[in-house]
């Protein structure tokens, strides 16, 4: 497969994903523009790279529910076809078993570590004023990285 090829290919199957998994495949893709030296030849290859991004994005999806947000933008985006800019983390219920994965053990470490109880007063802290949005400059579809 020649390097343009292999760009067409992903390029094509990330047009139809959410805006921050089309960020995550454009950030795996940000090592520039393949030559054809530097293009993985073998199909293998690029099924792996395939295989890559699909386990980026089934860990995106987790933490997403983990922390109740949009698996597509985590609210960041008005245009995204899921939320419209509305799911950012706590906009939904978390699921629980996602939550007891990504977010518990963190809270058991700052629970344990040194100035537990001052850990405790800024996280109340942090969690009672209202969060400042982040803002990510999605691309558009059709963009190239």
């Amino acid at each position: 497969m020649t390097p343009e090829a292999m760009q067409a290919l992903l390029q094509d199957r990330a047009a139809d994903l959410p805006p921050l998994k089309r960020m995550l495949l454009d950030q795996l893709m940000a090592g520039g523009t393949l030559t054809e030296e530097a293009a993985p030849a073998p199909v293998s290859e690029a099924e792996a790279l395939e295989d890559r991004v699909e386990a980026l994005t089934e860990m995106v999806d987790r933490f997403a529910a983990a922390v109740g947000a949009c698996a597509g933008c985590f609210g960041t985006d008005a245009g995204c076809p899921i939320c419209r800019g509305r799911g950012a983390p706590g906009s939904r219920r978390p699921e629980a078993d996602a939550f007891a994965f990504f977010v518990a053990p963190v809270l058991r470490r700052m629970e344990r570590s040194p100035g537990g109880a001052q850990t405790r007063h800024r996280m109340r802290t942090i969690t009672e004023r209202p969060a400042r949005p982040v803002v990510i400059n999605h691309p558009t579809k059709g963009e190239t990285g």
